[in-house]
């Protein structure tokens, strides 16, 4: 059930264990059976032991790249076995899915910094608004105003406010969907299953 730390349901594995379908050489191609492939995998993939896996223990696995998997496949299958399963596991798009996760990854860093930056110029903007603090219009009656300069500062000062706060939500957003679990049988984070 458990293909190189990720899960695969049943549909995935079907179609991979019956690869006749896709293609007429796939009858030649030697796949092991799974005593094999345990022993294979336990002596060739470097780390914890992959039919080991568990809830408790997924985080003591490598993850998040597709090279990885690659890696792991290309290790305990022949060649030709190993292009067949890694070209169906690319037809039913693991290797999109890895790659729109490390955007996803790239994106978050790209929010952190622009949110970084504004709170640092949401700083300069506090600082600059309080020597304009008394800056007032006066009018006959004795009444007065905040200056146009002290207006227009207060205004970029609130929305640079609200952008460091958008981007702050939308880091907050890439951040949960980064941290899915790996394991089917984990719960997720409660902001993501409201």
């Amino acid at each position: 059930r458990l293909l190189m730390g990720y899960s695969v349901d049943a549909p995935v594995l079907a179609s991979l264990s019956s690869p006749a379908e896709a293609n007429n050489d796939v009858d030649a191609l030697r796949f092991p059976s799974l005593e094999e492939l345990t022993e294979a995998a336990n002596s060739r993939i470097p780390g914890p032991k992959v039919f080991a896996l568990s809830p408790d223990n997924i985080l003591d696995y490598c993850c998040g790249s597709w090279t990885l998997i690659e890696r792991d496949i290309s290790s305990v299958l022949e060649c030709a076995a190993a292009q067949h399963v890694l070209s169906e596991l690319t037809r039913l798009g693991i290797q999109r899915a890895f790659r729109v996760r490390e955007e996803l990854v790239n994106y978050k860093k790209v929010l952190l910094h622009v949110h970084q930056q504004g709170q640092h110029v949401e700083r300069l903007l506090c600082q600059l608004a309080s020597f304009f603090h008394e800056e007032r219009e006066s009018y006959e009656g004795g009444f007065s105003k905040p200056s146009a300069r002290r207006g227009r500062i207060a205004d970029a000062l609130m929305q640079c406010k609200g952008r460091c706060e958008a981007t702050y939500d939308a880091r907050l957003l890439g951040k949960q969907l980064c941290n899915l679990p790996r394991h089917p049988n984990k719960a997720r984070s409660s902001a993501l299953q409201d």
